[in-house]
């Protein structure tokens, strides 16, 4: 199939550009938050349109989504994170619906309102959760069983683009020689 190209994915400075611009149309508004859900979450589009609250689980006080995923048929775990629950709760924990057509092209208009230059789709989110989850500490390992990849190698796709954690381990490194 030749060779993937890079994962493009929205920077944290960006996700909060984009959580704290002022929208005034609803429509794009509803966009803007059904993205940063996807952001906190790693959702696909198959899972944002299916999302269910009354079949999420509690436990330990916080909500827990534990399902599979339409596209590999593995399972996902999930664990709502604030953000993603403010959202919920604006929309009194329905999320609404809209095609992945309309969806995408209202990003487009979305990604204008915040002046990204970038082309941010749906699954623009579910890489900026994965890369996030990786510059944060997540492993490796647990990140592929939140996301629901069925290969190790598959989530691998995320590390390799994880310049900025490199950076600082080469700080580090340089730091400990020059105290030599």
């Amino acid at each position: 199939r030749g060779k993937q190209s890079k994962r493009k994915y929205l920077e944290p400075s960006e996700i909060e550009q984009i959580a704290s611009m002022h929208i005034p149309d609803a429509s794009v508004a509803r966009v803007r938050d059904l993205f940063l859900f996807q952001c906190y979450t790693g959702f696909a589009y198959a899972e944002l349109s299916n999302f269910d609250f009354s079949k999420i689980l509690q436990r330990n006080g916080k909500y827990v989504v534990a399902d599979t995923r339409q596209k590999t048929d593995e399972d996902f775990y999930i664990v709502l994170m604030q953000p993603a629950i403010e959202i919920l709760q604006k929309y009194d924990y329905k999320l609404p619906i809209i095609t992945n057509q309309q969806y995408n092209m209202r990003l487009k208009v979305l990604a204008s309102y915040c002046q990204l230059d970038k082309n941010i789709t749906t699954h623009m989110a579910r890489h900026s959760f994965a890369v996030m989850a990786l510059n944060n500490g997540v492993s490796i390992e647990k990140l592929a069983k939140m996301m629901g990849h069925t290969d190790i190698a598959t989530t691998q796709i995320y590390a390799k683009i994880i310049d900025t954690e490199l950076e600082k381990e080469f700080e580090m490194l340089e730091n400990k020689i020059m105290k030599r």
